[in-house]
């Protein structure tokens, strides 16, 4: 009897042990299905930087002993545009055009601007010539970002981007390159908390943002069959009422003041603005409302053609 039962209870224990470790199993078999997920987070998050913000940036190209290209790449939201120019070497601390105009470089597909490589139309205007217009049809060609920089090729009207042989140029990284906005404070002063994001003006079929940035603001307006009005600097604000000081993408530095009344109700945003020479666009009251900068539209090649 005390035979059966010893036996019983030996039993018992060694079923109990053989659970325990089915479940220790178990555990250790489900622990790797886990992993997979974290690992992967990080690349989710690369992949939503788009290839128009991963270009932002200084570049220039050594075209000669004497002389540079220069170029400052500044993205709208996807929308691409840079301050471009000519500069001598000799300037070896900051290097300032002498002469520069902006060019746009408007995406065939908006839909893939977030790999590497871009094809696109480059269009080019100045305050220096032509009134500020187009100063033609543009060219096509395809703009790749490196480690080093950006390379450039096609583009077979353009012998600033490529050679007169069609040969690709690669600008390099560049941080002694002439800002595109040099009115832009660098203090991260913050402006008022209510004022802060991006905010668009209407909802017809031309483009109208301000974005605010602690106390620096950035002017926007694309018209797919006009150039880009993109203007940037500091903003002094005071109760209710700014005044602007800053310039055009395409002017080289010279100054772009106004002055304006705000007031934030209920999620919008009204201004009234003054200034001289300010666009008719810009002038009077305008109701704005608050957007992401993922909302922001991509001009394509199709819209301004």
């Amino acid at each position: 009897m005390r035979k059966s039962l010893l036996k019983i209870i030996i039993c018992f224990m060694s079923v109990m042990l053989l659970a325990g470790c089915e479940n220790d199993s178990d555990a250790s078999d489900s622990a790797p299905e886990d992993k997979p997920e974290n690992v992967s987070e990080p690349v989710k998050e690369e992949e939503t930087t788009s290839l128009a913000q991963r270009m932002a940036g200084k570049y220039s190209y050594k075209y000669s002993d004497e002389e540079l290209y220069i170029m400052d790449v500044i993205p709208f939201g996807d929308n691409l545009y840079a301050f471009c120019g000519q500069a001598m070497t000799e300037d070896s601390d900051s290097t300032e055009a002498y002469t520069f105009w902006a060019s746009e470089f408007i995406p065939y597909d908006a839909d893939k601007i977030t790999g590497d490589t871009v094809t696109v139309n480059e269009l080019r205007f100045s305050v220096m010539s032509n009134a500020g217009k187009y100063w033609d049809r543009g060219c096509k060609g395809t703009v790749t970002l490196t480690d080093d920089g950006l390379v450039f090729e096609g583009f077979e009207n353009d012998g600033f981007l490529t050679a007169d042989n069609g040969d690709s140029r690669l600008f390099v990284k560049d941080d002694r390159v002439e800002n595109a906005f040099s009115y832009l404070k660098d203090d991260k002063k913050e402006g008022p908390e209510e004022l802060q994001g991006l905010w668009v003006y209407g909802d017809d079929d031309i483009d109208q943002y301000i974005k605010i940035s602690g106390s620096n603001m950035y002017i926007y307006r694309k018209d797919p069959g006009q150039e880009v009005f993109y203007a940037a600097g500091s903003c002094d604000f005071h109760d209710g009422s700014f005044e602007f000081s800053g310039n055009l993408i395409e002017n080289g530095g010279m100054p772009f003041e106004l002055t304006g009344e705000y007031k934030t109700d209920g999620g919008g945003l009204t201004l009234k603005v003054q200034g001289y020479d300010v666009p008719d666009w810009l002038l009077g009251s305008e109701d704005f409302r608050q957007v992401s900068e993922q909302q922001v539209h991509v001009t394509t090649m199709d819209e301004v053609e």
